[in-house]
């Protein structure tokens, strides 16, 4: 069994602008979100990852204190990325929304807006390795990430056999928005047994742990 688990809330959920999108911060109740899914948790992980943005890492970190003796890995699994962030850092999210709407629109799987920005392809092919990666795992574990990429790992194990990335690309922009995955969720997934072709499983959208603190 494995938790993908969306990080805390940050100071980008709460509207604050910020200048470096891998090293937003937690607020004070992302903290505490973080803090409650540690003392929730009912049974000791037998390992633990992170993806290698801030937000992620300080919402695994009180997990890794109550759970020292555990490996920690440090994951692919970072947010998506698509806006330059050379030009888009320092805007208020409402400036940035047109730019956003701009991207979506044009379904382009491969195009990229230059910079550290990524093309869906990119993050398409992230979620793929993480997939690799997680169905090797036997053990249980949690998966400290972000809502995009869950969104799209998810969406990926909702159609397992579609290749047609602006089919999958047309498919996600139409679910993004509606799809919400709250800051401190918890999502669980069960991999195939070995040599059994049954699809992955996942749960609905949990977020019990976090309850007076949203």
């Amino acid at each position: 069994m494995i938790w993908l688990v969306r990080h805390a809330q940050s100071e980008a959920n709460i509207g604050l602008v910020n200048h470096d999108f891998p090293n937003i911060v937690l607020t004070p109740l992302g903290h505490a979100q973080a803090e409650a899914l540690a003392q929730w948790c009912p049974r000791q992980p037998h390992w633990l990852a992170h993806s290698p943005f801030l937000r992620a890492k300080q919402t695994a970190e009180p997990m890794r204190r109550r759970y020292a003796q555990v490996p920690v890995y440090e994951l692919p699994v970072q947010e998506f990325t698509y806006l330059n962030s050379d030009q888009v850092g320092g805007l208020a999210p409402e400036q940035r929304e047109p730019l956003s709407r701009a991207y979506w629109e044009r379904l382009d799987p491969l195009h990229r807006e230059g910079g550290p920005a990524e093309s869906f392809a990119d993050l398409c092919q992230r979620v793929e390795r993480f997939l690799a990666w997680a169905e090797r795992q036997t053990t249980f574990g949690l998966v400290f990430t972000h809502a995009e990429f869950m969104r799209v790992t998810l969406l990926r194990l909702m159609y397992p056999h579609e290749r047609d990335l602006t089919v999958v690309m047309r498919r996600y922009a139409a679910l993004r928005h509606a799809w919400h995955l709250p800051n401190g969720c918890i999502v669980r997934l069960r991999r195939p047994e070995e040599h059994d072709h049954d699809p992955w499983w996942f749960s609905g959208i949990e977020t019990a742990h976090l309850d007076g603190l949203r």
